[in-house]
């Protein structure tokens, strides 16, 4: 049988909230009998039916049934709404997002969308080359849906193919709710080590979110100090530290903050023997610099 249309993953929770809305008016206030049902239109037909289902699903979900029932209450959802879950439930990589009803539904921070498909069985650990579902919330800044899916076991240290792990990516662009949320997790689990992690160029989510001046994110990261080979990490090839990268871009509230956090950060050379006040000398970021330089004065004059 043909599925009646599929809705793209933005648009569901509309589709979800006019099935609800339909579901209630012609069953709980109106009632569907055989004199009035020729009353309904097509559309009204399908809402009637995803209402059904979604109810269903709720329902067997709230009473706790067995999970072979849930399970299919859910699949019946994701069928209607023409997702094709099979290759999802079987493990299989898929090669994009759009191709993966899990990415596309977690990469919106449809968290709705996000339960159903897990409760119909897809592999949370589904994964094209560069992401699983945990990673893209990350990335967007789908807290919720990020909470979801550690509760159902998503491994918060997968790799993208150029080593970013989902904290990486929460702290490259921003994301402080869902960067808390997983150092929150690699404290439960004894694995505040793990902040230490490094890219495929070696780079730290330290480097990354002074890369891109995330100060709320380097604020959060800076009451981790005491992490061994944290704050002086350095990138693998440049030897540049992460207030190399600061410097380097001319972001100067990262720089006080990581300069006021680990002051010996500015002594340290990259691979051409640069401090990173020379670097933002040779950038032509004349501000840092100069901060760079007073600081280094001032603690010259502390220690003598």
């Amino acid at each position: 049988m043909e599925i009646f249309f599929r809705q793209k993953v933005d648009e569901l929770s509309h589709l979800h909230s006019a099935a609800m809305s339909k579901l209630h008016f012609w069953k709980h206030t109106k009632g569907v009998t055989p004199a009035n049902i020729s009353e309904m239109s097509l559309f009204d037909v399908r809402m009637l039916i995803a209402g059904n289902m979604w109810e269903d699903y709720y329902t067997k979900k709230a009473s706790r049934a067995d999970e072979d029932e849930v399970r299919r209450a859910a699949l019946n959802v994701c069928r209607f709404l023409g997702y094709k879950v099979e290759d999802e439930i079987s493990g299989e990589e898929c090669s994009e997002v759009d191709r993966s009803s899990l990415l596309a539904a977690a990469s919106s921070g449809d968290k709705r969308m996000v339960g159903v498909l897990l409760d119909s069985g897809c592999n949370v650990s589904i994964a094209n080359d560069e992401h699983t579902a945990i990673s893209l919330t990350a990335q967007n800044g789908h807290v919720a849906c990020m909470q979801l899916l550690i509760d159902r076991q998503a491994d918060i240290h997968f790799r993208s193919s150029k080593g970013e792990t989902p904290l990486m990516l929460a702290c490259k662009f921003g994301r402080l709710a869902c960067a808390k949320l997983l150092i929150e997790n690699l404290q439960k689990r004894g694995e505040l080590n793990r902040l230490a992690d490094k890219d495929e160029k070696g780079r730290t989510c330290l480097h990354l979110a002074a890369d891109n001046d995330q100060v709320s994110v380097i604020e959060e990261l800076c009451r981790h100090a005491a992490v061994p080979d944290f704050f002086a990490a350095v990138a693998f090839e440049s030897q540049k530290t992460c207030l190399h990268y600061a410097a380097g871009r001319g972001h100067l509230r990262v720089v006080s903050l990581l300069l006021s956090s680990h002051p010996e950060l500015a002594t340290i050379t990259d691979k051409k023997g640069r401090t990173a006040e020379t670097f933002a000398r040779e950038l032509s970021h004349m501000e840092v610099a100069e901060f760079l330089r007073n600081a280094e004065v001032t603690g010259a004059d502390a220690a003598g």
